[in-house]
């Protein structure tokens, strides 16, 4: 073989040899991605599964130990579990009965490490308002740190982050409990935004047992819910397939949305007597939603 055969036998060489090197990467480069994306997919899934979890556990409850056991024992490590059971007031879940948390917004998934990543979103809280209209009630940032043992993904630490700005009964839990003059001066400007009772109870302040309902501002206001119709009409609305929507309180006043926009707010003859008139009514008119306080 003449030296010019065998020089261009090694140029042919290094050359496949640079488009292997090179080809190999990319294949490397390709599988990482994708061990990436499913990574990422599972870490997704993971804390989307565990925000769907915290309505469940109400932390105020006798019980609420027992009950973070049972619904997060799958989505914590070990040792966060055990820290939010011996306290569970370091835990998040429901504080009060509405609003409640009903899922986590996943904004962002960011990997600091192998197997490890950092999570930020939102705590979505609705009442039983959004769950028929949609919408949020409240937005609560939150920081969550996922790392995966053998084979298993795991929540390792959570950090919350203060009510979102934008939510009036939010800013107000913050704001009442202080003494200084902002405080003070923040608070009155958010409740004199409040003028009547759906303000006020979507503010957070309770509904009292009065008939008809009434609720009552923390600087002593008092707004009353007022029917504006009959329960036989109401009835008749079902029964004619007007109503779009149905909404129940625990003092028996049902609202009535109907399909051209009007409400219709009326006294059930006794609790749950809707539910009864809207199972009745479901062959002829199809399913209507209702939701309960």
């Amino acid at each position: 073989m003449n030296k010019k055969i065998f020089a261009i036998l090694i140029i042919i060489f290094i050359i496949l040899t640079w488009f292997g090197v090179r080809f190999w990467r990319q294949l490397q480069t390709a599988k990482m991605e994708r061990e990436k994306q499913a990574e990422e997919a599972d870490v997704k899934f993971l804390v989307e599964s565990f925000g769907r979890a915290l309505k469940k556990v109400s932390l105020l409850s006798p019980t609420a130990a027992q009950d973070i056991e049972e619904n997060y024992k799958d989505f914590l490590d070990p040792i966060l579990l055990n820290q939010w059971k011996a306290d569970p007031i370091k835990a998040i879940g429901r504080l009060t009965s509405s609003p409640w948390p009903e899922r986590i917004e996943i904004l962002s998934i960011k990997q600091f490490g192998a197997g490890a990543y950092d999570v930020s979103g939102n705590i979505i809280e609705i009442t039983s308002v959004e769950q028929i209209e949609g919408g949020i009630a409240a937005k609560r940032p939150i920081e969550l740190g996922v790392v995966k043992f053998d084979n298993r993904w795991l929540i390792v630490s959570v950090n919350l982050g203060e009510y979102l700005e934008n939510d009036i009964a939010a800013q107000l839990r913050d704001c009442l409990p202080k003494s200084d003059m902002a405080s003070r001066e923040k608070c009155q400007q958010l409740l004199n935004n409040i003028n009547n009772f759906e303000e006020c109870v979507m503010a957070g302040f309770p509904i009292m047992k009065s008939n008809p309902p009434q609720c009552q501002t923390a600087d002593g206001r008092i707004f009353v819910q007022e029917t504006n119709s009959t329960w036989e009409q109401a009835v008749l609305a079902l029964n004619n397939c007007e109503v779009e929507k149905a909404f129940q309180t625990h003092n028996k006043i049902i609202t009535l949305t109907l399909k051209n926009g009007n409400k219709l707010i009326a006294r059930e003859p006794q609790i749950d007597e809707i539910i009864k008139v809207i199972e009745e009514t479901e062959a002829k008119c199809g399913n209507v939603p209702i939701g309960t306080e």
